[in-house]
């Protein structure tokens, strides 16, 4: 028997396509006078510019509002920007109010004799002692003088401090100006405490004396408790 072998045929080649002719666009025929060309479309892009110089329009948060000039045609864009009133600080308006206590009890002790609970020591007000001391012929640094010094330092410090609140009484927290000098009315009213304490046998202390150094306490806790708001950058 004999094999036969099939050979396999090779496909046919594609059809070539022709591409179709493009066909010429029709010219006006040449006259006597100039020549007229199709006419080309070119497409135009629109972008958001009022003007070439204008950035690209954005939104935002801000309330923005709209005025067309008839004669320019151009958008003019007005930001209304509402602005916060500031609130007066709390802090200072404490300070201004224990500032004023302390002073009041320094000066009201001095017309006040007969009502000895306000007096420092020795049912004496500050202020008389002070004015004891320059009186005499000469000076002497005693106890009561030291004492008499001293509360007059804090209420000049209350003075200062009453001073620096008032002026920043519309900002945020407490200038460092009155801390500090809150701070030194505390210190030297402390110190007229303990010297009088510590001379109990000669020295007769007054509620007045107690009433300085705890105002004095309480301005420098409200100095030192109040935040300053950082400003934004």
């Amino acid at each position: 028997m004999t094999k036969k072998t099939q050979i396999a045929e090779k496909p046919a080649p594609p059809t070539m396509q022709r591409k179709p002719v493009a066909k010429s666009q029709p010219v006006a025929p040449q006259g006597a006078g100039p020549m007229q060309l199709t006419p080309i479309i070119q497409p135009i892009a629109f972008v958001p510019y009022s003007t070439q110089e204008q950035p690209l329009y954005m939104y935002d948060d801000v309330q923005e509002q709209y005025d067309y000039d008839d004669d320019t045609e151009e958008v003019v864009v007005e930001e209304v920007v509402v602005r916060r009133k500031k609130k007066a600080s709390g802090a200072c308006i404490a300070l201004i109010v224990f500032s004023l206590i302390y002073i009041a009890l320094y000066v009201i002790s001095y017309f006040v004799k007969d009502f000895a609970y306000i007096a420092a020591v020795n049912d004496t007000s500050a202020l008389a002692l002070l004015i004891n001391v320059f009186k005499a012929e000469t000076i002497v640094f005693d106890s009561v003088t030291i004492i008499a010094f001293a509360i007059a330092v804090g209420a000049v410090c209350c003075l200062l401090v009453l001073i620096a609140s008032i002026i920043k009484i519309k900002g945020a927290g407490v200038p460092a100006f009155a801390k500090i000098f809150a701070f030194l009315g505390l210190v030297v009213t402390l110190v007229s405490v303990l010297l009088a304490l510590l001379q109990k046998d000669t020295i007769t202390t007054n509620y007045g004396l107690y009433a300085y150094a705890a105002i004095a306490l309480l301005i420098v806790i409200i100095s030192f408790l109040s935040k300053n708001k950082k400003q934004a950058a």
